[in-house]
């Protein structure tokens, strides 16, 4: 038989160019994600959202309620591209970030996910895996997770390939 699947603003029309060198993104600043060069889809009802519950630095992060997410859904966050050609001279880029995650007793197959696109979004590579029992950052829990302490954090870093140098490098 046949599938359909409806998708409200799926299809995101970004600059031929990327945004240029450096980027950095804390969330600070940011009103409304709709307008600040984040694309988020989601399979289910629960969405990435703005908050100031919790943050590693500054007072602002950005998260899913996974306390409440089915498993097998699927929550992507991506963001414009950039362009990081202007990085010659043999220097090394990085693509660092911080994260936070508390499972919950029972079955947890959770896990966190970095794609790379050099060509503007059209098709993506796996660049980093953290799987369940390695993601969590915290103690199982119950109730829903707010980091509240550093050590509720994990820093991680990705060391760009010759592959990923591009003038419109998109990360989900």
């Amino acid at each position: 038989g046949a599938s359909t699947w409806d998708c409200n603003g799926c299809v995101h029309v970004y600059p031929t160019e990327g945004a240029e060198l450096p980027f950095v993104e804390g969330f600070e600043t940011i009103e409304d994600l709709d307008d600040s060069g984040w694309h988020i889809m989601d399979d289910g009802p629960i969405t990435w959202k703005l908050t100031g519950d919790a943050a590693h630095y500054g007072s602002n992060c950005i998260m899913l309620e996974n306390f409440a997410i089915d498993n097998e859904e699927v929550h992507t966050l991506t963001y414009k591209p950039v362009d990081v050609t202007n990085m010659g001279g043999g220097e090394t880029i990085y693509l660092t970030y911080w994260y936070s995650f508390a499972g919950t007793s029972g079955d947890n197959s959770d896990r966190f996910r970095v794609y790379m696109s050099t060509d503007c979004g059209e098709n993506y590579s796996l660049k980093q895996q953290i799987n369940t029992p390695g993601l969590p950052t915290a103690e199982e829990s119950d109730l829903p997770f707010y980091p509240e302490q550093a050590g509720d954090w994990s820093f991680e870093v990705y060391e760009f390939e010759a592959g990923d140098i591009s003038s419109s490098v998109s990360i989900q």
